[in-house]
Order: structure tokens, then sequence, then C-alpha cells
């Protein structure tokens, strides 16, 4: 089997950021040494980046690279060596050890505990991520996985295996130019995947005090999966036309706004109670196929409520405003 603790990460950091940084650093060693700012040219601006990108990929096998810049009749030669890009890049190292450690301490592992890291993705190439992991966990990175393919091959394995972890089928057909009786290929690596969810699910609902929305978790993060989870709400009732709006909400961020809103759920035919008060159950459920289905009950009937999915409002602005000013 192969059980998953736990998945974190930041959605806003990626291969793109060291580009900047070095496409930051070669606009300004320009400036200092031919007097031209180039952050100003849109176009040169855009070519840096292009340039910043190859710059990266030869710093991983040398430790030197010159890069030529023409601009404005200048013909220039900017030289980076891997201890610079190092060094101007620390802080997005710096945010990556704080987005493992986050989740080492969310399903409660050390480094200690850790047999060995396998890098995946192109930007794992850079020789500070190898040094990094060795750093922190005392080993070298596992090799023998090309990081560009693996994530494709894994989807590939996952696509074809059953909920207890059986493969499907084999894969037939004519594969590099091969005929069909000598083709088939049956995909190994077939296991039970027991997953957790990436992401907390919560929704907008309003802070004990009655001053702010808040984003209420109803299924943490790095729950096992399927997960079920349900929580009480109270829902003031009129005469008639009681209805219920859920927007579901995906991230940890007590502020709604801050996280994703996925849906805007309607949830109707709430009776009118004696109390004015009703408790409205709202269930939470994320399939073992990532889908999220919502259901509701009133809890002074018994009865089930209908629930319809509407399109997630353009101006969600009152999110941020306080519910005093929403009757």
């Amino acid at each position: 089997e192969i059980n998953i603790l736990g998945s974190d990460g930041d959605h806003e950091l990626g291969g793109k950021d060291w580009d900047d940084c070095i496409a930051r650093y070669l606009a300004s060693e320009f400036q200092e040494k031919y007097g031209q700012d180039l952050s100003e040219d849109p176009e040169m601006v855009a070519s840096l980046l292009v340039t910043a990108e190859n710059v990266k990929k030869q710093l991983t096998s040398r430790d030197i690279a010159n890069v030529p810049i023409t601009y404005k009749g200048i013909r220039g030669s900017i030289e980076i060596s891997e201890d610079i890009f190092e060094s101007i890049s620390q802080f997005l190292i710096g945010t990556t050890k704080d987005v493992t450690e986050r989740l080492l301490a969310s399903v409660q592992v050390s480094w200690p505990d850790i047999d060995g890291v396998i890098l995946v993705g192109g930007s794992t190439r850079m020789r500070m991520i190898h040094h990094y992991v060795k750093e922190m966990s005392g080993k070298e990175p596992l090799s023998g996985v090309n990081v560009d393919e693996a994530v494709a091959l894994g989807a590939a394995i996952r696509a074809n295996i059953t909920e207890k972890g059986e493969a499907v089928a084999s894969i037939g057909g004519n594969i590099l130019g091969k005929s069909k009786a000598s083709s088939n290929i049956a995909i190994q690596g077939a296991k039970a995947v027991n997953d957790v969810t990436a992401h907390s699910l919560g929704m907008i609902s309003i802070s004990p005090d009655g001053e702010e929305y808040i984003n209420s978790i109803i299924i943490k993060k790095n729950t096992k999966i399927p997960a079920s989870n349900t929580r009480p709400f109270n829902l003031r009732t009129r005469a008639k036309d009681n209805e219920l709006e859920v927007y579901v909400l995906q991230g940890e961020y007590r502020r709604p706004l801050d996280n994703i809103v996925i849906n805007k759920y309607i949830i109707s035919k709430i009776e009118r109670v004696s109390s004015a008060n009703a408790v409205i159950e709202v269930t939470y459920q994320y399939t073992t196929n990532g889908v999220i289905q919502i259901s509701a009950l009133q809890k002074e009937t018994g009865k089930e409520l209908p629930v319809k999915v509407e399109p997630v409002p353009e101006d969600m602005g009152w999110a941020n405003d306080s519910p005093q000013n929403n009757p």
C-alpha cells in the first residue's frame, strides 16, 4: 500500500521565481556596468526572462555562465556564477523550507524519520535544491527518477489502479512501429493508494461575535479520503422562502477571500420554526475521486433539504465587509 500522510505546497512558488531572480540580477548588473536600465523596456524584460531560464539551466552543470546582452547599440556581457545565483535566490529556499517544515509538523514527522527524498519536477535539477535536501535530511536525494516524466508516469499508473490496488488492463496498440502482438505492455507498480485531502474545505460563515465573515473549516487538510463531516448552522427563518447560501472554500485562511471559492450552493425548502432560528446540518463529502458533494438536513424536521449549485458571483466583496452591513 501507499499511505499518503499529508501534502503541502505554495501555488505561487515555482521555477519562474528563480528565473525572475536571475533577470533582476542581469538588469541590475547591466545598469551598473553600462548605465542603461533594461527594466523600463517591456520587450527587453520579456527577452531577459527567456535568457534567465536558459541561464538557470546552464548553472545546473556549470559554475559560471556568461550572458551576452545587446541593447541600444551596446554589446555587453554579464557573468553570473552558481554561488551568486544561490545567494540572490536564497529567500526562495527559505520559503521552500517553511512549506516543508510546516508539512512535517502537521503529520508529526521529523527529518530523522524519513528514509529518502525523491525530487520531482525540472526545478529540482538546481544544485541548491540538492544542497538543501542534503542539509535538512542528512542524506543525498534519491536518484534514478526522471524528474520530467515522474508525474506523468505516476498519473498513468494511478489511472490504471482500482480502489483495491489491482491493475485494470495492459496498454495495447502499435507502439514505436511494433506489431500489436508484441506491444502489449502491463503497467507495473499497482498498489492500493490511501490518499488525503490536499486542502481544507470550509464555508463562509459569521464569526461568533457577529463582526466578520470567516472560513469555517468542515473537512481539515490532510484528512484521509473518502472523508465526510457535518456541521450545524443556525439560520433565522421567515414566514416563507427560507434559503441558506453555502459558499464552499478551499484553503486554510480565516479570511474567506484569501481562499479559493469553489462553488455556491443554495439550500432551500427550509421550514420556519417557532424559535425563529432553524438548525441546518450541512454535510461535506470528499470522494476518492476528488469530488466534493454537499447535502443538508433540517434538524427540527429531520428532512433532507434540496441543494442546488449556482455560479459563484463575480463580485464577492461583501465577504470582506461586516455581516452587520449585510442583513
